[in-house]
Parts: C-alpha cells; structure tokens; sequence
C-alpha cells in the first residue's frame, strides 16, 4: 500500500461572488450588459442574484443548494422554450 498524507485544513470560500449577470429567466446577458446571448443560460455560482450588499460588503443571501437547484430549474424551463421555438 502506497504512503497515504493527511492535511488538516478549513473551509475558507464555498462559492463564487458575482459570476456572468442574469435576466430572471437565467439567460446570460452580453458584455455590454443590454443584450442576451442567445441560447445561453447560466446556473449557480455562475450566475449573479444570490447575493445583497450590506454596509458595502457583499453578504450570502441563499444556501448554494438551493440556488444550484432553484436556478437550474429556472434554467431548464427556459431553455427548453427556447428550444421549442428554434
């Protein structure tokens, strides 16, 4: 059996802040930030919307899970009638 490590460390970051700006239908928006990219929907830590600031610092405003799912399920409505009209 190969030697095994062991590494004691903690948790300093779970996700990501900010991530590519959203319309409420998960679709991406372009760089100039007015336009969508077509066909193009974003989930979870990838998408901006679940954080608020407070005092200027940025706080967590869900739990990742339930934004991986909610905004996928959002997501996949989406692109599913994008898809029926393509």
């Amino acid at each position: 059996m190969p030697p095994l490590y062991a590494s004691r460390t903690t948790l300093g970051n779970d996700g990501a802040f900010g991530g590519v700006k959203v319309n409420p239908d998960m679709q991406a928006y372009k760089a100039d930030q007015k336009s969508l990219v077509e066909g193009l929907f974003v989930t979870g830590d990838f998408a901006t919307g679940r954080h608020c600031a407070f005092n200027g610092h940025k706080r967590q405003a869900i739990n990742d899970l339930s934004w991986a799912v909610s905004s996928g399920f959002l997501a996949g409505n989406s692109a599913t009638g994008y898809l029926k009209k393509v």
